[in-house]
Parts: C-alpha cells; sequence; structure tokens
C-alpha cells in the first residue's frame, strides 16, 4: 500500500563534463567521473572544485577502492590501474594482454573479476594476484540437465490432445547477429558472482563462487540481453528477455533457473532496456531504457507477488548514475547527465491516504502502478494488494497523488495525481450505498493544470479546492487552479525535503537539516514566510506530522531507517517502524517491531499509556474514519485489521455524551467490551438517565446482557486503566461497591413503572444478580398461579434455568416450602420424576414443622432446621433428642440457644451441651457462664479450677452448697496452686480469708518479695522477731547477693561487648582508608561481583518469614569473626543497656535497698546502691563512644530481598561499616531516665552524680 515519494533534490551544475562512467567516494560528497576527453576527474560537490587525476583513452570501469584510498580503472586494451591519493600518482599494476571486456568489484573489495576479449574469466585478489582463470566455455560443475524424467512426451496433455506432447523448441538468433558485450555482477554478500556473455547458445550468464568455482549455467532463452543485476539480497538475477509478445525482465535464481518476469509496459522494438540495477535494501529495480533518444528511469518495487512501476524519470540525454552504498541510505540515488548536471534523488516509502476532514471520508488508499491509480476505500471493505476497489486508467505514468486537504467544494475523498510530465490532474470520487456500505464506483475528473516552468516536482500539496503548493529543489510555489497560473513563490536556502499541513492557513517546509520553516497562506493567494518559529527537528525526519496540543504546535517525526521517533528535537522512542495521529489529535499510535503504542496527546505527549502485541513487521497504513480500527500492513503485503479498545472507548465516549446509548452499546456489544463501561466512563450521567437507557436500548435480550455483567467495581480503574472517567459519581447513596444493588434496584422500579409484563425476564435478571433467587423464582410462580397466558411463566422459568443450575433452582423452591411450586419448577426441568416425587410425597405425609425441619435438614440449612423444630420439642423428647443429635453434629449451640429461649429445660439442656462444646475447645470462662446458666454448678467449678479462676471457683462452691470444711479445703488448695504460679498476691488474699497462718502468709509474700507488705503483717503480729530472723532476712540477704552478682556480670559483659565492638570498627576504618591492606583481596578476584564480596558468610536475601528469621539469626550471631559481628554486639549491647535502666528493675533496686534499710542491713544496701550507681554511670559514659553519629545517616534496613540486593551492591561507608543493617530503633542511643533510688545516707559527696 505504500509508494514510493522524492523526499528530496539537490543538484549541481557543471558544463564542462560530459560524463560517461561515475562512482562515489564512501564519503559520497566526492565523485569520481571519467568523461569524452578521456579524462579521470575528481569532483568535490560540497567544494564545486574540480580536479583532473589523469588521462586514459577507453576506460571501461572505475572502482574507488575505500581500504587503500585509491581509485582502479581498466581499459579496453587491457591496462589496470590504480591512482593513489596519497601520493597522487597512477600505476600500472598490470596489463592483459587480451583486452578487458568488464571489471567487477566484490562488495567487501577482496576480489575482482576480469573478463577478457577472448572469454576468459580472471579472479584476482584485490592486490591483483590471480586466484584463478577458467574459460567461460568450460562446463559448470552444477549445470542443469534433464535425463528424461517427467519429460513432456509422458505427460497428460488434457484436451489439447497428443499433438502437444514435443516441447516446442528454442530458436537462438544468429550468435554473430547478437551485441557481444560482456557485464558481471555480484550477489551482495560477496559469496557468488555471475558472468553475462554470448555463448554458442546465445546470450547466457554462468554463476562462479567467489573461490572462481564455475557452478551454475542459465537455462538456455532465446532473447536474453546484456544487463544483468543480481539482487542486493542475493534472491533473484534479473535481466530482460524478449519473448514472442512481450517485453520482460526475467528473474533467475542462483541456479540459472526462471523463477518469474516482470511485464515491460513497452515493447523492445519501441524502448530497449539498457541498464538494470538494485538499490542497496533490494526495495526497488531500477530499469534504464533508451527510446529514440529519451532515456527513462522506471523504478519498481513489489509486493504481494505483484510488481509495481512507482516512479518515472525520463532525460534527454544520456545519464550515468549510482545507487548509494551507505546503508544508511540505501534509496538514494545520484546521477549525473551528459551535460554535466549532477543530482541527488533520495526515495522513500509514503502511504498516500485520505486524511478524514470531511464526515464523509471513506479512508480512501491510492496506490501507483505506472498508468494504473488503484483506490480502496477501507472504511466500507478490505482488498489486500493488488487488488482494489478501483482501478484508475491514466495516459501517463503516475508519479505523485495527493489527497485534498482542506474539504470545501470537495470532499476528503478528492485526490490529485501529477505524472512524470508535470501534468496535474483532479479528481473526485463517485460512490454508490450499498448496504454493505459505499461502493466506490469510478472517479470524475474535475479539473487539470501543466505546471509550467518546474522541471521536476519534488512536493505537492492540494490545500483546497482552488490551490495547490507545489516545491521544486529550493522553491515552493503557489499555483491557483482556476487561472492555472502561478500566484506566488518562496525560495528557501536549502533543499526542501517535505511540506506538513499546521492548519488551513499555516504551513511547514522541512529542510534536508531538520529545521522547520513556517509559511503561511492567506484567502487572497498569497504566500509568504511566517513569523512564527518551530524548533527545529533533532534530524531530517522522512514523515512530519504536526499536532496542536495544549495551545502548541508541536512535531513529531519518524526516521525511518534509524526508527526514532521524535518529538520536536527530542527522541521519544527507538525501533519504531510507523506512526499516525488520529484525526482530532488526541492520540499518537506508532508501531515498533511487534507492539502497537498509544500516546494520549494532551496529557503527555510523549507518555505510553497502553499498547498490545501485533504481527512482527506490521506497519500502519491508515486509520478509518469515525471507526476505531487500524489498518495494518504486513511484511509480505497481506492487509489486517485491528479495533483497539482505546480507539473504541473514544468513540464509545462520544456517543455517551450524545447520549447515543444504542450505538455504544452496539459498538461494546460487538467488540466484546465489558458493558460495565456504560455507566463507569460517566456515571453520574447513567443514573441521570438510566430510564432513557432502558427505552433507547428496547431490546430485551441486550438489557439481559448488561444486567448479567454487572460488576460491583470501576472497570475504569481495573480491567481498562487507560480509559478516563469523565466525571466523578455525586449520588451519596451510589457507590461502586454497591453497583450492582444500586442499579438493580433503580431499574425493577423502571420496569415495574414502564411495564412490568415486558420486562419479565429483565427483572428476574435483576433479582438473580441481587443473589435474590427466592424473589425471582416468586415472580415467575405469581404470574403462573394469576393464570392466562402460561407460555410468559414457562418462558420465563426457562430463562431462570439458563441462568441458574436446576439443582440450585430446585433446592430454592423446595426451600420456599411450596410443593405446587417445586414441582413447577421440576417438570420445566429434566429431572427424572423417580427422583423427587417420592421424597414431596413423604414430606407431604410430615408435620408441617417436621417437613420444613426435613427440608432444611436437606437443604443443609442447619440453623432454620433448628429453628422448626423447637416448636415441636418440648411435647416430644424423641424429636428433642433428634434435634440434639443434630445440634451437636453441625456445632449449632449459638441457633439453638435463640430457638429454645422460650423452653426453659430445653435451654438449660442445651447450655450444658454447649459448656461441654466450650470446654472441649479449651473456652473455660464461656465454659463456666454455660454451666452457670443450665445450673451444672460442679461442672462450672471444675471448669474454674482449671484456669485458676479462684474468685469464681469460691462463689460457685457456695452454690454447690459447700461447707465450711470443704470451702476451707477449697481455698488450701487453690492457695498452693497460685503460689506455684507465682501468683504470690492473689494466693495472700485467700490465706487473709480462709486460712489464720501467719507464718505461711509472711512466707508467700517473701517469696515474691513484697518486703514491705510482709513487715507490715509482722508489725500487725506483735513485737516478735522471729519472722524477721527466720524469714525475712534470710530471703532478703540472698536477694543482695543475686542482685549485686547480676550487676557485676552485666558491667563485665558490658564492657567485654565494648571493647570487641570498638576494636572490630577500628580494624573496618583501617581497611577503608587503605584498602590494599585488605586481606580478602588476594582471595578473590578482580572480577568477583559486588553482591559476593560484600556478603560472603552470612548476608543472603530472603523470600519468606522463616527465611528472614534465619537471616536475622546469622546475622546477630555473637560467634567471634562473624561477618557481621559488630552488628551482633550493638544489638546485644542495646538490650542490655534497656534491661539495666528500665523503670521495673530500678524500681526493684530501690526497694531492695528501702527494706535493707529498715531490717538494719546497711552494708548489703550501701553495697547495691554503689555497686547499682557505677553501673549506670559506666554505661552513661560510653553511650557516645557506641552510637557514633554516623549511624544517624545509614540507610534503609533491609526488609526484603530488594532491599538485601541494594545493600550488597552500595559501597557507601554507612554500607562497608554495616550501619545500615543496624535496626533503626537501635541507631539511637538509649535513652537513660533514672529515678531518684540513692539514699542519702549512702551518698557519697565525692562522686559524681547520674
Amino acid at each position: 500500500m505504500r509508494n514510493l515519494k522524492l523526499i528530496y533534490k539537490k543538484s549541481h551544475q557543471y558544463d564542462d563534463i560530459k560524463a560517461r562512467l561515475m562512482v562515489q567516494h564512501v564519503f559520497e560528497s566526492i565523485s569520481y567521473v571519467y568523461d569524452e576527453n578521456n579524462a579521470i576527474l575528481k569532483i568535490d560537490h560540497e567544494s564545486g572544485v574540480i580536479e583532473e587525476l589523469c588521462n586514459f583513452e577507453d576506460v571501461i570501469a572505475l572502482e574507488y577502492i575505500q581500504i587503500n584510498d585509491c581509485l582502479c580503472f581498466a581499459t579496453k586494451s587491457g591496462y589496470i590501474i590504480q591512482y593513489n591519493f596519497s601520493t597522487k600518482q597512477h600505476e600500472i599494476e598490470g596489463r592483459i594482454d587480451d583486452g578487458i571486456e568488464a571489471m567487477c568489484w566484490s562488495p567487501d573489495q577482496e576480489l575482482v573479476v576480469f573478463v577478457t576479449k577472448t572469454q576468459k574469466m580472471i579472479l584476482m585478489f584485490s592486490t591483483f594476484d590471480v586466484l584463478i582463470e577458467c574459460s567461460l566455455d568450460e562446463k559448470a560443475e552444477k549445470e542443469f540437465m534433464t535425463v528424461g524424467w517427467g519429460k513432456k512426451e509422458t505427460q497428460f496433455h488434457g484436451s489439447v490432445g497428443k499433438d502437444n506432447r514435443k516441447k516446442p523448441e528454442i530458436e537462438v538468433k544468429n550468435v554473430e547477429e547478437l551485441e557481444k558485450r560482456i557485464t558481471c555482477c555480484w550477489r551482495g554478500d560477496g559469496e557468488y558472482f555471475a558472468v553475462n556473455f554470448v555463448g554458442s547458445n546465445g546470450r547466457m550468464f554462468k554463476v562462479f563462487t567467489k573461490e572462481g568455482n564455475m557452478q551454475y549455467v542459465s537455462e538456455l532463452c532465446a532473447n536474453l540481453q546484456v544487463p544483468i543485476a543480481w539482487k542486493s539480497s542475493g534472491l533473484w538475477i534479473a535481466k530482460p528477455e524478449i519473448l514472442n509478445n512481450k517485453y520482460v525482465i526475467t528473474l533467475f535464481e542462483r541456479n540459472g533457473l526462471k523463477h518469474y518476469e516482470l511485464v515491460l509496459p513497452f515493447l523492445p522494438d519501441v524502448e530497449q532496456v539498457t541498464n538494470l540495477s538494485w538499490n542497496q535494501d533490494s526495495d526497488i529495480l531500477l530499469i534504464e531504457t533508451n527510446r529514440k533518444g529519451i532515456y527513462t528511469l522506471y523504478f519498481y518495487t513489489i509486493c504481494n507477488y505483484h510488481w509495481y512501476m512507482k516512479y518515472h524519470i525520463e532525460y534527454l540525454v544520456p545519464i550515468v548514475y549510482n545507487w548509494s552504498q551507505n546503508y544508511a541510505e540505501p534509496k538514494k540515488l545520484q546521477i549525473m547527465d551528459i551535460n554535466g548536471k549532477y543530482s541527488i534523488l533520495k526515495f522513500d516509502y509514503v502511504v498516500n491516504h485520505s486524511n478524514g476532514s470531511s464526515n464523509n471520508d471513506e479512508t480512501i488508499v491510492a496506490v501507483i502502478d505506472g498508468h494504473k491509480l488503484l483506490l480502496t476505500n477501507f472504511k466500507s471493505q478490505m482488498l489486500p494488494p493488488p487488488m482494489a476497489s478501483l482501478q484508475v486508467e491514466l495516459d501517463n505514468p503516475v508519479n505523485t497523488v495527493n489527497f485534498i486537504q482542506s474539504s470545501t467544494e470537495f470532499d476528503s475523498n478528492s485526490f490529485m495525481i501529477i505524472d512524470h510530465a508535470n501534468f496535474a490532474t483532479f479528481y473526485r470520487c463517485i460512490f454508490n450505498d450499498t448496504i454493505n456500505g459505499r461502493k466506490l464506483n469510478s472517479v470524475e475528473k474535475v479539473n487539470s493544470l501543466q505546471l509550467k516552468d518546474i522541471e521536476h516536482v519534488v512536493h505537492s500539496m492540494w490545500i483546497d479546492s482552488f490551490k495547490i503548493l507545489i516545491s521544486t529543489e529550493s522553491t515552493i510555489f503557489l499555483y491557483c487552479t482556476d487561472s492555472k497560473t502561478i500566484v506566488g513563490e518562496i525560495i528557501l536556502e536549502d533543499s526542501i525535503a517535505g511540506l506538513v499541513k499546521i492548519n488551513d492557513s499555516l504551513y511547514a517546509a522541512q529542510l534536508i537539516d531538520g529545521t522547520l520553516i513556517g509559511i503561511e497562506v492567506n484567502d487572497d493567494d498569497e504566500i509568504f514566510l511566517s513569523d512564527k518559529e518551530f524548533p527545529k527537528l533533532s534530524e531530517f525526519c522522512e514523515k512530519v506530522v504536526s499536532v496542536v496540543a495544549k495551545n502548541d504546535v508541536i512535531f513529531y517525526g519518524l526516521k525511518n531507517l534509524k526508527k526514532k521517533l521524535y518529538l520536536n528535537n527530542k527522541e521519544i522512542a527507538n525501533e519504531v517502524t510507523s506512526f499516525n495521529v488520529t484525526n482530532d489529535q488526541e492520540f499518537l499510535i506508532y508501531t515498533t517491531i511487534g507492539e502497537l503504542k498509544f500516546v494520549k496527546i494532551d496529557k503527555n505527549p510523549e507518555e505510553v499509556i497502553d499498547s498490545r502485541r501485533i504481527e512482527r513487521g506490521s506497519r500502519i497504513v491508515s486509520l478509518v474514519k469515525d471507526k476505531s480500527q487500524i489498518i495494518f500492513q504486513l511484511p509480505r503485503g497481506n492487509l489486517e485489521t485491528i479495533s483497539p479498545r482505546i480507539l473504541s472507548f473514544k468513540i464509545i465516549r462520544k456517543h455517551l455524551e450524545v447520549p447515543n446509548y444504542k450505538l455504544a452499546f452496539d459498538l461494546l456489544r460487538k467488540e466484546r467490551i465489558n458493558l460495565n463501561l456504560l455507566i463507569d466512563m460517566q456515571p453520574q450521567k447513567f443514573l441521570n438517565e438510566i430510564e432513557d437507557f432502558v427505552l433507547q436500548i428496547d431490546n430485551i435480550n441486550w438489557l439481559n446482557l448488561f444486567l448479567t455483567e454487572l460488576k460491583n467495581e470501576d472497570v475504569t480503574t481495573t480491567m481498562y486503566k487507560f480509559c478516563d472517567r469523565i466525571e466523578d459519581v455525586t449520588d451519596e447513596i451510589f457507590t461502586f461497591e454497591n453497583k450492582i444493588q444500586f442499579i438493580c434496584e433503580e431499574m425493577l422500579d423502571i420496569f415495574e413503572r414502564l411495564d412490568h409484563k415486558k420486562y419479565l425476564l429483565p427483572s428476574i435478571t435483576c433479582h438473580v444478580k441481587n443473589e435474590n433467587l427466592e424473589k425471582s423464582l416468586q415472580l415467575i410462580w405469581n404470574l403462573k398461579k394469576a393464570g392466562g397466558n402460561d407460555k410468559e411463566a414457562d418462558d420465563a422459568i426457562k430463562y431462570l434455568l439458563y441462568l441458574i443450575d436446576i439443582n440450585v433452582l430446585y433446592n430454592i423452591a423446595l426451600g420456599m416450602y411450596d410443593y405446587q411450586l417445586v414441582m413447577f419448577v421440576a417438570q420445566k426441568s429434566q429431572k427424572d420424576p423417580k427422583e423427587y416425587v417420592p421424597f414431596l410425597q413423604e414430606l407431604k405425609s410430615f408435620d408441617p414443622f417436621y417437613a420444613k425441619y426435613k427440608i432444611d435438614c436437606y437443604l443443609k440449612r442447619y440453623n432454620k432446621a433448628v429453628i422448626n423444630i423447637a416448636s415441636l420439642c418440648p411435647d416430644s423428647s424423641e424429636k428433642f433428642d433428634e434435634c440434639i443429635e443434630l445440634v451437636k453434629k453441625h456445632s449449632l449451640y449459638e441457633a439453638a440457644l435463640t430457638a429454645f429461649e422460650v423452653y426453659k429445660n430445653c435451654y438449660q439442656k442445651i447450655c450444658i451441651l454447649y459448656g461441654d462444646h466450650l470446654r472441649v475447645k479449651g473456652k473455660f470462662l464461656e465454659a463456666i457462664l454455660m454451666y452457670e446458666r443450665g445450673g451444672d454448678f460442679k461442672q462450672a467449678l471444675s471448669s474454674a479450677r482449671n484456669i485458676l479462676d479462684w474468685k469464681k471457683c469460691l462463689i460457685l462452691a457456695r452454690k454447690c452448697n459447700f461447707n465450711e470444711s470443704e470451702v476451707n479445703d477449697l481455698a488450701s488448695k487453690l492457695t498452693h496452686s497460685l503460689i506455684d504460679l507465682g501468683r504470690f498476691k492473689e494466693a495472700c488474699e485467700i490465706i487473709r480469708k480462709f486460712n489464720e497462718d501467719p507464718q505461711l502468709l509472711i512466707e508467700t509474700l517473701v517469696h515474691g518479695r513484697y518486703y514491705d507488705e510482709a513487715l507490715l503483717e509482722i508489725s500487725f503480729i506483735g513485737s516478735d522477731n522471729q519472722f524477721i530472723d527466720e524469714i525475712v532476712r534470710p530471703n532478703i540477704i540472698n536477694h543482695f547477693n543475686e542482685t549485686i552478682k547480676a550487676i557485676g556480670d552485666d558491667k563485665a559483659t558490658f564492657f567485654s561487648q565494648k571493647s570487641r565492638l570498638l576494636s572490630i570498627r577500628e580494624e573496618k576504618i583501617r581497611k577503608i582508608q587503605n584498602p590494599q591492606e585488605d586481606d580478602d583481596d588476594d582471595t578473590f578476584s578482580d572480577t568477583t561481583s559486588i553482591n559476593s564480596q560484600s556478603s560472603r558468610n552470612t548476608a543472603k536475601t530472603f523470600r519468606s518469614s522463616k527465611q528472614k528469621r534465619k537471616h536475622e539469626r546469622k546475622l546477630l550471631n555473637l560467634k567471634e569473626g562473624n561477618k557481621f559481628e559488630d552488628v551482633a554486639l550493638l544489638d546485644s549491647i542495646w538490650k542490655l543497656v534497656h534491661k539495666i535502666v528500665n523503670g521495673e528493675s530500678q524500681s526493684a533496686i530501690k526497694e531492695l535497698i528501702v527494706a535493707g534499710i529498715e531490717l538494719n542491713m546497711d552494708d548489703y544496701s550501701r553495697n547495691l546502691q554503689k555497686s547499682y550507681k557505677e553501673l549506670l554511670l559506666t554505661l552513661k559514659h560510653s553511650l557516645d563512644e557506641i552510637w557514633v553519629v554516623d549511624m544517624l545517616a545509614a540507610g534503609k534496613y533491609p526488609e526484603t530481598e530488594e532491599d538485601m540486593e541494594i545493600f550488597n551492591s552500595n559501597l557507601s561507608v554507612t554500607s562497608k561499616m554495616s550501619y545500615d543493617l543496624i535496626k533503626p530503633e537501635q541507631r539511637y542511643k538509649p535513652k537513660m531516665n533514672i529515678i531518684d533510688f540513692e539514699m542519702d545516707m549512702f551518698r557519697e559527696s565525692s562522686r559524681k552524680t547520674i
């Protein structure tokens, strides 16, 4: 679907040069020309300097040798000469006595082929050492031959009969009459070359390997001609051939057999092919012809096995030309004619399609094929090339086609063509309306114009009904189609590479350096340079599109070969193969190798908001007007249409704004987009117009489909995140979490108000979506019972059976306790009557409540079953036992408590059963309450003893009518149990109330270390110090000794860990400052990963909580030599300090000191106070050494695998010192909130206070 477009043209005139041969320097700004004066010239096109290098007669070929920076040429007389640019001297490298007919260098310039006049092939190295020499008459190694298998004489010939058995012999012209010129060519990869010559059987070619081995010979052909060209990609060898009734370019395979042919639009007696060449990327076959002194270039391309003539240039004088060998510009052609005019023509592909500016635009794509123009209107039909909706026959070959930009008198389907003679013709399309769309019937010529005074049209644009812009090399002309004259022109400083429309009066011309020049055309048919300045593109782009975004003009440009997409001067994407902008300039759409991407221009002109996979290599052909379709062309030439959701949403949004719910619904349904979008895109608008929605749709099936797809979510934030919600919800009742319920209830109200019979099925759907199946079934049953038309009820139940599984619906009907309804549902299903009739008959024989109980048990509605059977239990122990079994089996105790609340005896039994159940589950407190409620106080007491709820035990003992002795015994047992569990305070309360044993009370208080209370109790007893001396004093001495020892141990531990920590830090700092001293350097290579160096032993990543705990255990390992021993030491010190200075520890120390003083144990109290104070002072003076300032600058503590990887790759000081691995709360120095524990009587004035 692409045409070949001339992108730009650059020309230079050299009056004194009449070129016969031309080659290019690698930089292409320099040409080497052999002219009619036998001079070999060097032409610098940038400076215009011409330098004569040397002069030789009969030069047949030139080649610039890049590696040696020299020019090699050969003469007919056999001389091989090189001109060295470093010495500026020519040197004869050798001579072939037989003379030279052809010289051809390999693409890599490592080998060169010479063919002599005696038809000898000589293959040499680039140093001109002979590799091989052979005669062209020799037989090829793999020459094609036949042994008769499958010969024509043995084949079936159908209706033509046996007379057609013999294959007609090929008549070869007299060899002496054939032109003897020899030509040769190389395959693009340099592996093979072909030599084209006249042999004994006429003109032929032979294929050689790069080692010089002759492998293949072409099949016998009667009238092959001289030119030969091997496709750069290596697929075909092209040669002209004259057949009986046509003139063709025959394409041969490497083995010499014919593969395909290209029929030329002329006959050999009128026009002769003089040369063939392929461009660098093998896209273009260039055919040069001579027609009575008119030299013509035909540009052919192939797509879907069809050859298209895409461009046509005629010259009145002989020309020489070369395709660019620069891979960055494979479609650039350098031409020099005999009059010395040198031109550079840069071609590229373009898709010519209508721009969608009018409402009836049919998305027409125009394809050039010589004298034919192929038109396809993709809005109505999809036809792959080479087929088309309409084929327009023209008088002359077409070079350019353009569609009108602004539709006034003509719609946007109108187009203009320009042929090779610069004759412009204007057409409008004629359509017939059909069921499947508009059929392109014909075209009507509306105007024509000869573009006078213009040598070669480069760019053209039909801007409106009366004006066209035409550009040549560097001049832009404004033509008036009415007067058919030039009404204005602008001359620019450089070659023009493209015209871009911005609006109806403003345009931009792109120069070959990427500069954009503003051009204005006013209503008075005046053209002038605009004052507006546009940003320069980063480089010249073959395709440029302008967009107005946020009141600014921006330009998107695509550099085809580099596959780079630019926004003004910024690259926004790479690997881009094509792009387009929607008609309303809302979206930029571009393709990469295998993806289609979307950019919302007014939101962020470079951010991709959506993408999808496409077939590899697909390119955008066009966007269909007013549809969501995008036409793609695949690499092989076929077409494909897709409808991206993001474009569908744009159209849906337009329908909803009208609102036209029916069109929006139809599009959503066809493209299988979730119908929730009708609500979620404009929720408040939909809620306001919900009745209008129902009336517009007016299709029961569509309404049912809409209701079944409802979801309690906003699909614009879940399924279709790239779809923006137009408005927010203002209705306070509606939320997306209750969308189904809200919409269904609103719909039910509307259905009831409009016509409840008509909307019966949607009403059923609403109840089903609301999970209210009983209501939907009741709705149908009421209709059935009302009589009248039974068919409606039957259809309704069938529809409900379509929505709900029959077994589910049968159970719902059964749960409604209506046997007739059950029969109605079952009869409309395929259930066997043997399955349900006996069961229903059995139910009818039961008491109604018991029948409901049985139904509920069958439906596993056990809570309801308990409620239904409860009313029968007081009068029937059998029913109660059955109920109890059900309750115990399914743990229905809560339901049973509710059901039997009014039946006291049954209720208490249920409570006792529930208590047993709770006790087994270990919930003793709840079990106690249930036993109490059920009157089983002994079981309640037993449960209370299990959890040592001594208060409840003593209360329950009274309820169990325990005597005084039993109560005291229970109190004694509870006391000892509480003492064993360390609950001394509670034990003392029982002792005070039930056991008058002062010694046990004192011992219990002392064991609990409640010394003040013990002394208080002793004071109540009297002045006897026996308890103090025998119980209190020994225990408090042990407590003093244990505490002082613990303080000493803590102090020693602190000093040891602090010393080790500081030592490790000093060593780490030394290694950071002197990394060459690191002992590990010899162990690990320079290529060891960062991760392995920083986590050789224990630093591992973790993926689960179990691994995380394992990781922390290794990290906090205090074993000496651990990689992160300093982290473990800091963790241990931090916990030790907090244990020493916490409020509970300080209070315990103070209480012990005070108790010692009260018992005249001053030495013990003094020593304890001194030891503890020294420990606190030690901690206070050491904290700043341990908690340094750098710890506060540490990074994030690694809590995940990714965090650990970041830590491992971090080379900062805090990372090397392992500060990042310290828990955040441990990076701060512990606060020492010291209470006033010191007694002044033991305070030493010379010592510091804490």
